[in-house]
């Protein structure tokens, strides 16, 4: 058998198989004339509809090694057997489709899944324009009338698609909605202000004499400008935030987001900040590594300067906006806001145009994700109280003397012969401390940042991947550390020794997957992904759809043997 063809059997014919009343028929069939824009007509088109009911199909097909353009409108010529002479139809027509001008059609493309919306007015006064590829086809199905209201405006959604497929139609007039805050976010970023904002950061160099001055007002006209901006942003993602949360779960009066305009000193504090943390870098015990300089802006990075401040500025406006809606519980809230907006892909296509190459965009963005994961504690586990009845169970005659366990002080739940056969047996490995849940290994981002492949039965993780991810998990906290008039080096001491005994674990692990997922979550009992999306989350609201406004994220190709470090 040809397994390829079979496949495509499977996949292009046997669904239509399904529906083959549709195409049986022959009272409602029409062939069309397929019409380039010079009036002549491509013989290697073939152009039909069929019609049964109130269901339609229109089947195009391009019989020519070679690409084509033009306009079913016309129908062939054919005889009228009441009449007995010889008729056209138009496609509007053919396809029981009325020419109400306040009607916009929609139909699916069989082949590809895509969906389409056209105007029915203008459908049935032009017919319909298509570009076709060598030996290409479309099968259009599911034709229907929408009609437009304040909450779907597939007017607006079909103007703006002028023609384009989608996935899904309903994820396209959410995406729709969101255009003015995705807009304002791409603004923001803007590598013009990105580079500006380079340019005025402080770098551990001696500047020139006289020259303090220029660069505090250059600094404050900056501030002015970015400002501007970032409340444009704020107001836009405030509103679209309340509409999205509060039509299924209305805010309290008390729970309003803060007027944007009076958040002006903070934005300004808090990117005054972000630019002290190349100066930050001179405190640390040893100079950062080449992991952290691809991760965090830095005198000497790795990736473009200006590239290297975006997601800083991103990640502070993206936190501003949290606090704004729920100052008790940001974290939750920019988590649920990353989602509820969907903000990925507008993160990810300003990036790339800062700078990052191929899929790095979308990386960074996947990483602003998973800082939001840890920061909001998602995955972590919450110690059960126990009750006192059942710490101090009474000894009887045969007790087993507990031993306190080395690692909490606490009397373990087994003899002490078998903890320590047990403890003899399983690899212990360190508690992780950049706050990297086990739970969430099982994250697809940050499987994909680290490079999580199998070898050997096991799954590995990327050394190098690792301290990158590692690395950028330490920018909230940096950027705290910058805001102070004088950072500890006892916290920057404190936080290189947490990414040291982090990377440490990994590799006592030997960077094995399985051993920083837990027992529990190892033995196969955390199947199901512990990374929520928050209380209220866009998944709530969108647990059907299937495609989200992201490309499909690269598979990363399994080594033969573990990635170790050298």
């Amino acid at each position: 058998p040809d397994h390829w063809l079979v496949e495509r059997h499977q996949r292009e014919i046997a669904p239509l198989l399904k529906r083959r009343w549709l195409f049986a028929g022959s009272d409602n069939f029409l062939l069309y004339d397929f019409f380039h824009e010079n009036g002549s007509v491509d013989e290697n088109v073939f152009a039909y509809s069929n019609r049964s009911g109130s269901e339609s199909a229109l089947v195009v097909y391009n019989n020519r090694y070679g690409a084509t353009r033009g306009t079913i409108d016309f129908s062939a010529a054919y005889a009228d057997k009441g009449s007995g002479q010889l008729r056209q139809q138009r496609l509007g027509e053919g396809l029981g489709v009325n020419g109400n001008s306040h009607a916009i059609l929609a139909w699916r493309d069989s082949l590809t899944g895509l969906a389409y919306l056209r105007r029915a007015s203008d459908l049935c006064e032009r017919g319909l324009t298509l570009d076709l590829g060598a030996f290409k086809c479309h099968v259009f199905l599911d034709w229907r009338a929408l009609h437009s209201t304040a909450e779907q405006p597939w007017d607006r959604l079909c103007d703006q698609l002028n023609g384009r497929g989608v996935p899904n139609l309903e994820d396209a007039l959410v995406n729709l909605e969101l255009q003015p805050v995705h807009d304002a976010l791409r603004a923001q970023l803007d590598s013009g202000v990105v580079r500006l904002f380079a340019d005025l950061a402080e770098h551990p160099r001696t500047s020139p004499a006289g020259s303090s001055k220029k660069i505090e007002r250059e600094r404050g006209e900056f501030f002015g400008q970015a400002w501007a901006l970032c409340e444009n942003f704020l107001r836009v993602a405030q509103k679209a935030y309340v509409s999205r949360a509060g039509a299924a779960t209305p805010l309290p009066i008390d729970a309003q987001p803060a007027n944007p305009g009076l958040l002006g000193p903070v934005f300004r504090q808090r990117l005054r900040a972000a630019m002290r943390i190349p100066a930050v870098e001179a405190l640390f015990p040893s100079p950062w590594t080449p992991a952290a300089r691809r991760m965090l802006p830095s005198p000497s990075p790795q990736f473009t300067a200006t590239a290297m401040w975006g997601p800083v500025l991103g990640w502070t406006v993206l936190e501003l906006l949290a606090e704004s809606i729920d100052v008790e519980n940001p974290e939750r809230v920019a988590l649920d806001l990353f989602d509820r907006l969907r903000l990925r892909e507008p993160f990810a296509e300003a990036f790339t145009a800062l700078g990052f190459e191929g899929e790095e965009g979308w990386r960074v963005a996947a990483r602003i994700k998973v800082l939001l994961l840890t920061g909001a504690g998602v995955g972590k586990r919450e110690e059960t109280p126990v009750s006192a009845a059942e710490t101090e169970e009474p000894k009887g005659v045969g007790a087993v003397e507990e031993a306190p366990s080395a690692a909490t002080g606490k009397k373990a739940a087994e003899p002490v012969e078998e903890a320590a056969s047990s403890a003899a047996e399983t690899p212990v490995v360190p508690e992780e401390l950049v706050a990297l849940a086990p739970s969430l290994w099982l994250d697809p981002d940050v499987r994909w940042l680290t490079g999580v492949h199998e070898a050997g039965g096991h799954e590995y993780l990327v050394r190098e991947a690792y301290e990158e991810l590692v690395w950028w998990l330490q920018m909230p906290s940096l950027l705290r550390l910058a805001g102070e008039a004088s950072p500890s080096r006892t916290d920057v001491e404190e936080m290189s020794k947490t990414i040291g005994e982090a990377l440490a674990s990994a590799e006592s692990a030997d960077y094995r997957v399985d051993m920083l997922l837990g027992p529990s979550l190892a033995e196969g009992e955390g199947e199901e992904i512990a990374t929520e999306e928050g209380e209220g989350s866009v998944q709530e609201e969108e647990a059907a759809e299937t495609v989200e406004a992201t490309p499909a994220e690269p598979e990363i190709e399994s080594p033969a043997k573990p990635v170790k470090p050298a």
